[in-house]
């Protein structure tokens, strides 16, 4: 809820039975209704998504981290 744009948002995927993060997106645009974030997908190419409306990201939604790049 507290997602800006430019944060970092990641998911799992399971391979063989292990869970490890498979996907990392990065947040566009946050309004009250959508959280839309673009990442890059195997199959599709540079894609943007909505967190809010995905049932399949949703499922999969493990955190986000906020980067301070101009401190770093």
């Amino acid at each position: 809820r507290d997602l800006l744009p430019g944060d970092l948002v990641f998911f799992k995927s399971t391979t063989k039975g292990v869970e490890r993060i498979g996907i990392v997106g990065i947040v566009t645009t946050v309004t009250p209704t959508s959280i839309q974030f673009i990442h890059s997908s195997t199959n599709r190419g540079v894609v943007i998504n909505d967190l809010k409306t995905s049932k399949y990201y949703r499922s999969r939604y493990r955190g986000a981290r906020r980067v301070d790049v101009m401190n770093s």
